[in-house]
C-alpha cells in the first residue's frame, strides 16, 4: 500500500501508539496522532490527511458534524471509525454518521491493511 497521509485519533494512548506502530510497519508511515477531537480538527487542518481513523468512543461531539466539517476542509478525506465491537454492530450506523468504513479493533492486522487499502484506493 502506498503511503497515505493519516490522522489517527484514539482515546487510549496505548492503543493509539500500537495502531500507529502497526500502520507504520504496514507502510502507512505518514501517521499523525491526535489525542481527542479538538486535536484531530487542528492536525487535520495542517496535514490535510487522506484518511482519518477515528475511535467511535470519542462521543464528546456530533460525529456527523465533525465528518461534515472534515469533508468541507478536505473533500477527498476518507473516514474510518474504529472500536472494539464486531463490524455488524456498527454497520448501519457507519454510513448514517457519514463515515466510509467501520473496523473492529479485534480484526487481524492483515485484514486491517486490506480494508484500509481498499478505502484509500478509492480516493486516488
Amino acid at each position: 500500500m502506498e503511503t497515505v497521509r493519516t490522522v489517527l485519533v484514539h482515546k487510549s494512548s496505548v492503543l493509539r501508539s500500537q495502531l500507529a506502530d502497526f500502520l507504520a510497519e504496514a507502510g502507512i508511515i505518514d501517521v499523525t496522532l491526535a489525542c481527542d477531537l479538538a486535536d484531530l480538527r487542528e492536525k487535520a487542518c495542517h496535514c490535510k490527511p487522506q484518511l482519518v481513523l477515528l475511535d467511535i468512543y470519542l462521543l464528546d461531539e456530533d460525529f456527523q458534524g465533525l465528518i461534515r466539517d472534515l469533508r468541507l476542509q478536505i473533500p477527498e478525506v476518507k473516514v474510518v471509525l474504529t472500536g472494539p465491537e464486531p463490524e455488524a454492530y456498527y454497520t448501519k450506523h457507519t454510513a448514517a454518521m457519514g463515515a466510509d468504513l467501520y473496523l473492529s479493533e479485534g480484526l487481524q492486522p492483515d485484514e486491517w491493511i486490506k480494508r484500509l487499502a481498499s478505502v484509500a484506493a478509492v480516493s486516488h
